[in-house]
């Protein structure tokens, strides 16, 4: 599947409490990853983020986005 990722841009960012963010990731595939993946993936999904000391790390597995991720 990798020959069919075109591309991610991270397009928003929520900052949390205890040094937390969520990132809002665009995701850009060639058309024909729906065959390879058996339906459409999704254009945008949502990392979370911990930092810990001076590095950020990955605070969470990836999840699928919802509109109501950007509201307050």
């Amino acid at each position: 599947m990798a020959p069919l990722f075109k591309g991610m841009q991270i397009v928003a960012q929520k900052t949390l409490p205890d040094g937390k963010v969520e990132l809002k990731i665009k995701q850009e595939y060639d058309p024909a990853i729906a065959q390879v993946a058996g339906r459409e993936l999704p254009e945008y999904s949502v990392q979370p983020m911990v930092k810990i000391g001076n590095e950020w790390k990955f605070g969470g597995s990836t999840r699928e986005y919802s509109k109501t991720w950007d509201e307050p």
